[in-house]
């Protein structure tokens, strides 16, 4: 087994795969999610757990699962490298559109997210994501 990505808490693990897809330990069970259950790519990059659920980066976007489930589809057609989340937006460090943010209301976004402005890049990319705003975040100037 291939291990990828790591994230979890006291009570649950989530482990990513090279190629086995996602791995979900919790209360002494074990819940295994692939291409059957909608997950963009069996190849995970990056994970972020938070409460019953977590999100899974994968070369061809972003998966939302909770309560052992993918509910859906975050940023369709990036490399999704590096996740983190800040409150109620998700930023995905991608590899070529550099870094992404995605809100992420009670309601899936509408649209494609677009990247966020980076040194030397403008965002544009279709619709559903904002660019990160670096001083509000806390990132810094």
């Amino acid at each position: 087994l291939n291990v990828t990505a790591l994230a979890g808490d006291g009570s649950s693990l989530w482990v990513g795969t090279l190629d086995r897809g996602l791995l979900h330990w919790s209360a002494g069970e074990v819940h295994s999610f692939g291409e059957a259950d909608r997950l963009p790519d069996p190849q995970v990059l990056s994970l972020v757990a938070e409460g019953t659920g977590a999100y899974r980066g994968t070369p061809v976007g972003v998966a939302e699962i909770r309560d052992d489930r993918v509910v859906r589809s975050l940023a369709p057609g990036f490399f999704a490298r590096a996740l983190l989340l800040r409150g109620q937006t998700l930023v995905v460090g991608t590899l070529e559109e550099g870094i992404v943010a995605v809100p992420l209301p009670g309601r899936p976004p509408r649209g494609r997210a677009r990247p966020a402005r980076t040194a030397g890049r403008g965002g544009g990319r279709g619709r559903g994501a904002r660019p990160a705003d670096r001083r509000r975040a806390g990132w810094g100037a």
